[in-house]
This record gives structure tokens, sequence and C-alpha cells, in this order.
């Protein structure tokens, strides 16, 4: 069992709204790590107002370590006190939560949305450390996973020749469980090759695939895809047109509109991003975000600002 402490969170429905922060009951690993300090958001929240914030956006992570980690080599592995600074920043900025099939109407529906702003959070690839870490995650955001359905149970190893790190994939009882306390599963492939490799009829057998292996396992066929490595064309997203309701890609893609149907953009952050370099990106223009993540990188500072962690550049996985 994780240690219990109080997380402050104002919840409606599951949804973070923008009225401040109460009093729920989760993990210390989702505590925010800056207890009670003034926030640089709180200097930030009337920018966002003036600049315009994005109406929505969908976040998409990878792995989940445990909290005050070193970071690995893997810039797609986030400590979960990170994360949950993440989600706090958004939250005092004034943005609430959705579901992903809620930000995918949004995201489609080219009308001007009313509201706050809003954003969806994913994961890619299925990491076991999602097991550990989503259930108590759940009550704050509710996320959702792309599973690699040929991998449940494998190590990363057995197919990641880019990633520093061996990760461990969640089992089918993991995905099951995950399923059970409400995180939404859907399909990001069968393995994870990029699909623009295959013609037609190879992208049919292997979509046909994973929506048989989600009748088996879970009774009901994914409605979402997540295209491996974000890539996509024409050819791909009309074969996928065929099997789901909408796909995300990464930049390969559109951030609004009928375009996103088959082929939306998600923000895929970093693990060096804290919280206000994370809510500076999200508030950025949707063709400045990848440079305004890059700009932030230790790499690209001479590693001159102390984030907190020791982080080594190293390939997404």
């Amino acid at each position: 069992m994780l240690e219990r402490k109080v997380f402050g969170s104002h919840l409606r429905r599951g949804r973070i709204l923008n009225s401040g922060w109460s009093f729920l009951e989760l993990p210390v690993a989702f505590a925010h790590p800056c207890g009670t300090r003034k926030s640089k958001c709180q200097l930030v929240r009337t920018g966002v107002t003036q600049t315009g914030a994005p109406e929505i956006i969908v976040l998409l992570y990878h792995n989940i370590l445990p909290p005050r980690a070193t970071l690995t080599e893997d810039i797609g592995s986030i400590p979960c006190d990170v994360l949950a600074e993440h989600f706090q920043i958004l939250g005092e900025a004034g943005f609430v939560n959705v579901p992903l099939a809620e930000a995918f109407e949004q995201i489609v529906d080219e009308r001007p949305q009313t509201g706050p702003p809003r954003f969806a959070v994913t994961f890619d690839d299925g990491y076991e450390s999602l097991a550990r870490y989503l259930p108590s995650l759940t009550p704050v955001v509710r996320p959702a996973v792309f599973l690699l359905t040929d991998y449940l149970g494998q190590c990363s190893s057995t197919w990641n020749t880019r990633s520093p790190t061996k990760l461990r994939h969640l089992s089918l009882e993991q995905a099951l469980q995950l399923a059970q306390v409400g995180v939404d599963i859907e399909f990001h492939g069968v393995d994870h090759h990029n699909l623009l490799k295959f013609d037609g009829a190879e992208l049919d057998e292997r979509f046909r695939r994973g929506l048989t292996w989600f009748a088996d396992h879970f009774g009901r066929h994914p409605r979402f895809l997540s295209y491996p490595y974000g890539a996509c064309n024409d050819r791909v997203q009309a074969a996928a047109a065929r099997y789901f309701d909408g796909a995300f890609s990464v930049t390969h893609g559109a951030w609004r509109g009928e375009r996103a149907r088959h082929a939306a953009n998600r923000l895929s952050v970093s693990s060096f991003l804290r919280g206000e370099d994370l809510l500076a990106v999200v508030c950025s223009p949707p063709a400045d975000r990848w440079h305004e993540q890059e700009r932030r990188a230790p790499w690209r500072k001479g590693a001159s600002r102390d984030l907190g962690h020791n982080v080594p550049r190293g390939p997404r996985s």
C-alpha cells in the first residue's frame, strides 16, 4: 500500500475545476511536490486569459516513475510528482479535465467552444507502471491508455530498439483492472510497427485482429486508435476510418476540425517540463508547441537551470 495523505483538488464528476483545491485522499505519490508555495502559474493565469488559452488539447505521456526519481535517459518516463504538478498547474490556470471521448468530439467540432479550456490525458504503449499509479490518478483526471495487444506482459526490449531503458508492459489482468477503475482502454496496435509500411490489405488485417482481441477480452471494440510513432498519411487514415471512430497522431495531423477526425494531434510531453513550463507550451500557438518544448530542454540550455532532477538527453520510447 502506498502511503496516503491529503492532495488538493476540487472535483465534479471527476473533473479538475478552476475554483481552487479542496481535499481528496490520494497516495502521497500524487501530492503536489511544492506544497503551499506561491506558484508561478498565479502570475501566468491572467496571461492565459489575455493571450487565449487553447480550447482543447490532448496530452500524451508514456511511462510513470516513482516520486522524486532520478530521470533515466528516456525522456518519455516522468516522475509521478512531476506529473501531479502538471495537473495541479493546469487546474490552477483554469483548465478542466475531460475524458478522451469528450475531448475528441470538441476537437472535430469546428465551432468555437464556450467555457473554460479543456485537456485530456493519454498514455501510449501501456507500461506496467500505469497499474501502480493510474488508480490513484483517476479521481483527479480520467486518462486513456492505448495498448499494444501483442506485447501485454512482455518487456519493451523485445521490440523497442531505440529506447535506452527496459520497461515491462501491462499484463492482461492489469489492463482489465485499470478498465474497472475507470481508465479508458484503447488500441495502439497489435505491435509498434510504423503503419506507413503496410498496404491496405495488411492494414485491414492488423486492425481486424485488434478489434477481435478487444471483443474477446474487453467485450467491446475500441473507439480510438493511436498511431505508433504518430505516423499516418491519407492511406493509413482511410484504413483507420473503416474501423475506428477517431485516431490520434502527434504531429502528422491537425489540432482542430474535421481533418483531425482520424489524425488528431497531441502534445507529447517530455519529462523535463515542470508545471509552469508545460503551461507555457500548452498556451503557445499550435505551430510553435514543439519548438517551445524543445527550447526548454536541458541540452538547449546547457543544463544551466536546476530542474531538481538529473535529465540526460535520450530518445523517446
